[in-house]
């Protein structure tokens, strides 16, 4: 059994390795396009980003070993109740699963269009990303 501070220290340097995916990923985007301002071409660089995500989570959770890279330094491993590899779909429902922290945010915005800051759709946010 895992301890949770080893799990949070993994989540910390898996949030790293992402950060720099998804920094060159907007730097490739950018050179490619032709981007010369920041909210040019805003939403296609969202999609790009997010497939881009997917498919570092997904494609480590469902491969034999199970671990991201993070996950690997240290020796987590994600995997089903028999302790075999979590499948792609069982991969994308669980990376699916892991943005519904943002829906208060997002459900805020479009019913009300306020900013996602307030006191009460951040806790619920926070609350939700804990489960």
């Amino acid at each position: 059994m895992t301890t949770l501070g080893a799990r949070l220290l993994c989540s910390l340097y898996d949030t790293v390795l992402v950060g720099g995916t998804v920094m060159c990923t907007g730097l490739v985007y950018g050179v490619m396009t032709d981007q010369r301002q920041s909210m040019q071409g805003r939403l296609p660089l969202q999609i790009l980003i997010f497939a881009v995500m997917a498919t570092y989570f997904i494609g480590f959770w469902s491969s034999k070993q199970g671990q991201t890279l993070a996950m690997k330094t240290w020796h987590l491993r994600v995997v089903t109740a028999d302790g075999s590899p979590l499948s792609a779909s069982k991969a994308a429902q669980r990376f699916a699963c892991s943005w519904l922290w943002v829906a208060p945010g997002g459900l805020a915005f479009l019913l009300h269009n306020t900013p996602p800051t307030s006191p009460g759709t951040l806790g619920l946010m926070l609350g939700l990303s804990i489960l």
